[in-house]
C-alpha cells in the first residue's frame, strides 16, 4: 500500500514507486502528509496520445512535476506554467535528487 495519492489502476513501476516514496519524505520532512504527493498516468483515458507519461507531482498543482516516459526511458521536470519539459541527464538519480528536495527546495 502506498501512503500518496494514485489517479490510475495501472501496476506503479519500480522506478516511479521509488521517486515517489522519495518525494513522500521529504513533504514529510517540509510538515505536510504524505497525501501532498499525487501520481497519475496520462494514458488512462481513450483521448490520451503518445508518449504515455507517469507523473509525480504535489497535490496542488503549484510545484511543478516530474515526469518519467517509459517508451523512452527518459525523465523530465516539468514546471507549473512551463511551456516544455526540462530533461534530467542523469535519468533515474536526478529523478531521485529533485525528489528529495521537491517541497524543501
Amino acid at each position: 500500500m502506498c501512503k500518496f495519492q494514485v489517479s490510475t489502476k495501472r501496476v506503479i513501476p519500480d522506478q516511479v514507486l521509488q521517486v515517489a516514496n522519495k518525494m513522500v519524505e521529504n513533504a514529510e520532512d517540509a510538515g505536510y502528509s504524505a497525501e501532498c504527493v499525487y501520481v497519475s498516468f496520462s494514458g488512462d483515458f481513450k483521448w490520451d496520445a503518445p508518449p504515455y507519461e507517469w507523473r509525480i507531482s504535489d497535490n496542488f498543482d503549484r510545484l511543478g512535476c516530474i515526469v518519467y516516459r517509459p517508451d523512452q526511458d527518459l525523465w523530465y521536470f516539468r514546471g507549473s506554467y512551463a511551456e516544455s519539459d526540462s530533461l534530467m541527464n542523469n535519468g533515474f538519480l536526478e529523478a531521485m535528487a529533485a525528489a528529495g528536495i521537491f517541497f524543501t527546495g
